[in-house]
Formats: structure tokens, C-alpha cells, sequence
């Protein structure tokens, strides 16, 4: 056998190079309306509109997700009962956003004004009625950033109908959330290259997706007012979540192999 021959089924036996691909994604949870910062200038929407503007600069990779309970929290929101912190968001505005157990506080018929108010996607895959039916009209959404495929289920804490007014939750319930992340990521394996979870969801079941949902690479979370001071990783994958009323804006860096759908590093940072 002749030597370039030899050289080209050599070649041709290794297996073939991985295409790593970076993805920033920016990340808010618990706004609760403050519109205007806190009495040591933190937080408010005009300090996150900066910080977003900052992040997305010539970024085009950059993705920005909202997990959750946006409006409650202040005279105006109660007042308009909180159509016009969907009015707001929508001049930030984030790629999707999920819904958090405060946006039922107006009662859940309100939440379709939110939906149609709102320019970008609310996600929320395990709020349904008896027959199954969601909420939100998509479980999940897919968005394609620097040639990656990033599908974003949405889902909130199962606790739901013990934290709302039963008048306010109507004929929704929140279904497991673990069971539910798996059921779509099932059928969301072969139509995206990283699946994420935006999830208005408890310590407790961040930690069940970590350690039980090995299709899921990254859960944003919300809820627990309290930032992460470190990342919950199991490997590469990893649940980020930052501080209340906009006081900080997440930024997480990865890198995605497209081959296998996984991602090979990451880097989080809590702006303010």
C-alpha cells in the first residue's frame, strides 16, 4: 500500500474534529417592578437597561433571558396592576422570559394581557389545566445565536398553589417540574444544540435538574431572591442565578461542542 494511501484511511479512521461555538447569555430574575433603584442606587430598570446595552454591545452571540415574577413590588404596579412593567421590559427586552408566581397576583386572566403586551416569548412548559392544556401558548422556544441552535424551556416551581390565592390561580397548576424538563428535552434532543432551562423554580428543584436532567446544560433560575455566590455544577453543567430587583445582571460564557451538545466550558459573573 502506497504511503498517501496508508496516510488517507488514517485520517479517515480518526474521529472528526468538534466545533466549539461561544454563547453569552444574560440573564435577570425577581425585578418586582423597581423601576427606580434602591435607596444605595442599586437595581431599577434604567441601571439594567445600561448594563444590557453594555453586555450586548457588538455581541452577537449574546442571548438575554428573564426568569420570572417581574411585576409586584411597587405603587405602579399595583395600581395598574402590572401591565405597564410588561410595557417597560419590552424597550430592554429580553429573548424570552418565563412567568414567576407573582405574575398570578392580578389574578391569571391578567397574565393574557401580559402575553399580549409582551414583544418577546413567555415560556412556562408545566402550567396547565386538567386536560393539559398551557398557559403560556409555548412550552419552549428555540432561538438561533452565532450558528447554535439554544432551545429555552420555560418552567415554574411546582410549590405554586401553595404561594397563590387559589381565586388567583383559577384552573392552573404547576406539574412537576423534573418530569416535565424531561418529557421536552426528550423531544427537543435531535432540533437543538444546547437545551436551557429558564426556571422560576426552588433550590430544591434546580438541584433535582442538576442532578437528574443530564440533557439540560444550563438552568437559570429565580425564586430565592439571593444570588448564587458560586455556580451548582455537576460537570460542565451549571445553575446560575442572581440578586433581586435588578441589583445584578448575570453574564454567562460558554462554549459549545455542536457535535456532541454539550457545552466544554463556562464562565459566570454577577454584574452590577
Amino acid at each position: 500500500m502506497s504511503r498517501p494511501r496508508f496516510l488517507f484511511l488514517l485520517v479517515s479512521l480518526l474521529p472528526a474534529p468538534c466545533e466549539v461555538r461561544k454563547l453569552t447569555i444574560l440573564h435577570t430574575n425577581d425585578l418586582h417592578a423597581r423601576i427606580l433603584p434602591d435607596d444605595k442606587g442599586l437595581g431599577g430598570f434604567a441601571h439594567l437597561a445600561t448594563a444590557l446595552r453594555r453586555e450586548t454591545a457588538g455581541c452577537s452571540w449574546c442571548l438575554v433571558l428573564n426568569a420570572g415574577d417581574s411585576v409586584q413590588g411597587t405603587p405602579v404596579s399595583t395600581l395598574y396592576r402590572g401591565l405597564p412593567i410588561y410595557e417597560i421590559l419590552n424597550l430592554l427586552p429580553p429573548d424570552v422570559a418565563t412567568l414567576g408566581n407573582h405574575e398570578f397576583d392580578y389574578g391569571w386572566k391578567r397574565i393574557s394581557d401580559f402575553l399580549r403586551t409582551a414583544r418577546f416569548p413567555i415560556v412556562a412548559a408545566n402550567v396547565q389545566d386538567g386536560s393539559g392544556r398551557l398557559l403560556t401558548p409555548h412550552a419552549w422556544v428555540i432561538r438561533n445565536v452565532n450558528g447554535l441552535r439554544v432551545a429555552v424551556i420555560g418552567a415554574l416551581t411546582a410549590d405554586l398553589p401553595h404561594i397563590t390565592f387559589p381565586a388567583d390561580l383559577g384552573p392552573w397548576k404547576a406539574v412537576p417540574v423534573l418530569e416535565t424538563v424531561r418529557r421536552y428535552a426528550a423531544e427537543l434532543r435531535d432540533r437543538a444544540d444546547l437545551l436551557v432551562v429558564l426556571g422560576h423554580i426552588a433550590p430544591a428543584e434546580e438541584d433535582a435538574l442538576l442532578a437528574q436532567a443530564p440533557e439540560v446544560g444550563v438552568i437559570f433560575s429565580g425564586h430565592t431572591h439571593a444570588g448564587l455566590e458560586q455556580p451548582k455544577k455537576a460537570g460542565e453543567r451549571i445553575v446560575v442565578r442572581v440578586k433581586s430587583y435588578g441589583v445584578e445582571l448575570g453574564r454567562l460564557d460558554l462554549e459549545v461542542d455542536t457535535d456532541r451538545k454539550t457545552t466544554v466550558s463556562s464562565a459566570s459573573k454577577r454584574l452590577q
